[in-house]
């Protein structure tokens, strides 16, 4: 019997080491609008203007010791986010198997263009550059495709392409979507979910960084918006696809809920079956909305520090937990990103084990050991 696999269930890339390279990659009649900066080889401009904005929701966060994020290009311990030599040997460092690849500031960014034909073919370009940079190790570094989720039958053909082509495991999308204003149980995006089952393969709702969120009136700044951004994000995309039907009419579809924490699991759920109960009840097929956040349709990814987990585990199941580094964003555990699991003590050894490696390994269909 072989060891078990550790999974990074949402690990991180950054485009910026290899801006150019990317504009190369772009497709379509958009090509001569989108280029690199000559001023500055880090900035991607659309018909002359950076992108994303300098200002406002995608304008850049200082960090400890007043490093921007921007500059992560001067950051030697953030080159394995653009280096999969380097990034395999954090990798190895931190006793991780395989990485599963979210984008940087350009990938989570392209979605959010108000031009469909722009949003597109920038997050095609991206899917191709990590493309490129997943074959340096192909069953180590695993690539999730990113949507333009406001086109949705680009998005269809983007997902069945990535996956088919390039062995992607599975797609990645904002909650919502300031450019087509849809929630996720808008009958528009049901071509999706039919071709995720039909692919067999998950959809990842994940934060955007230039998708504007239902927050962006009331805060503009990255540091005013991001504790309370994604729990939020998460809660309203559970509860549309819970309480809007999609798990029922897509019964195979697999969606996990990333970099929100798991915190907010218990309140939710009491939450939403208040209302069920008030005016839905007896009309879910698997009965209240505990029973989706239990199921094997939804996963959870959690923060590492999280000091409520060994009750969200009691609560909906170890089975639906998803261990994630964040790698190697601000915030990210890094080195030692296993061990906060690792030494919980409000997990049995069977927890951990699915924790670290088995749930992802159901989730996006990975091999769970060496």
């Amino acid at each position: 019997m072989g060891k078990p696999l550790v999974i990074d269930a949402d690990g991180h890339v950054n485009e910026v080491g290899k801006l150019a390279r990317m504009v190369e990659l772009v497709q379509g009649p958009v090509k001569g609008r989108i280029k690199v900066d000559p001023q500055n080889p880090l900035v991607m401009l659309i018909d002359g203007k950076p992108w994303p904005s300098s200002v406002g929701a995608g304008a850049p966060m200082r960090v400890r010791g007043g490093a921007s994020l921007s500059n992560w290009h001067e950051q030697p311990e953030r080159y394995g986010m653009w280096d999969p030599k380097k990034r395999v040997q954090d990798m190895d460092t931190d006793g991780i198997d395989i990485a599963v690849l979210f984008p940087g500031r350009f990938g989570l960014g392209g979605p959010g263009h108000a031009e469909r034909e722009v949003a597109t073919a920038i997050v095609r370009a991206y899917n191709d550059w990590l493309h490129e940079y997943c074959a340096a190790y192909p069953d180590r570094l695993r690539g999730v495709t990113v949507l333009a989720a406001q086109d949705v039958e680009a998005s269809v053909a983007e997902l069945r392409r990535c996956v088919t082509e390039y062995g992607y495991v599975g797609g990645t999308m904002s909650n919502w979507n300031h450019v087509s204003k849809r929630n996720l149980d808008d009958a528009a995006y049901e071509p999706l979910w039919t071709e995720a089952e039909r692919l067999g393969v998950p959809l990842c709702i994940h934060n955007q960084g230039a998708v504007y969120s239902v927050l962006q009136e009331r805060f503009t700044t990255y540091l005013q918006r991001k504790p309370i951004n994604d729990p939020t994000e998460n809660m309203l995309a559970s509860q549309a696809m819970i309480f809007g039907g999609v798990f029922d009419r897509h019964p195979k579809l697999r969606v996990a809920f990333l970099e929100g924490g798991a915190g907010w699991i218990p309140f939710w759920i009491d939450r939403l079956h208040e209302y069920y109960e008030e005016f839905l009840e007896g009309s879910l097929k698997r009965g209240g909305p505990e029973a989706y956040f239990r199921s094997e349709q939804c996963y959870f990814s959690f923060e590492l520090e999280e000091r409520t987990l060994g009750y969200v585990s009691q609560m909906i199941g170890a089975d639906r937990l998803l261990f994630a580094t964040d790698y190697l964003h601000h915030d990210a555990k890094f080195p030692g990103s296993t061990e906060p699991v690792r030494f919980r003590h409000d997990l049995s050894r069977e927890d951990k084990v699915k924790v670290l490696g088995g749930n992802a390994a159901a989730f996006y269909g990975l091999p769970r050991e060496r």
